[in-house]
């Protein structure tokens, strides 16, 4: 009877141990197959940063990302969501523009102040209001179809 718990404990661990690793390989492996497709730059005044809308995907189960970042002039966008806003279509109920990004627009007003707005229906994930050194502020757009 004892033989048998230790057996049972011992295959539990294993399990455990297996499940573990398991899980932290598909998560590395998950964020690796999430592709990033830059679809506009908008530099600031000062043309110090720019303004970046990207498309990220990460397959067939999820809806196409929207975001927006933050970069300094030039910098590569990495495989990350975006540092200012992050959205979706909320499965096709937010009008699409450039591939499969919701219908928005950046505009800086200053170098130091951007606006973003955006298809009301558009999900939400993330709006920073500042970012680097800029105030950000968000609006809806009246009109999607604009």
């Amino acid at each position: 009877m004892k033989a048998l718990w230790i057996v049972l404990i011992c295959a539990l661990a294993t399990a455990a141990a297996i499940g573990i690793i398991g899980y932290l390989g598909l998560r590395s492996f998950d964020s690796s197959m999430c592709g990033v497709s830059v679809v506009r730059r908008i530099p600031s005044p000062d043309r110090r940063l720019e303004a970046v809308v990207f498309e990220g995907d990460c397959g067939a189960t999820t809806d196409f990302g929207t975001h927006v970042s933050l970069v300094r002039a030039g910098s590569q966008i990495s495989n990350e969501t975006g540092n200012v806003l992050t959205a979706d279509s909320d499965g096709g109920r937010a009008s699409l523009d450039s591939g499969n990004v919701i219908h928005l627009s950046v505009v800086w007003i200053r170098s130091d102040s951007l606006v973003v707005r955006y298809d009301p229906r558009a999900r939400i994930f993330r709006q920073k209001t500042r970012v680097h050194g800029v105030s950000v502020s968000y609006a809806t757009i009246n009109d999607p179809g604009a």
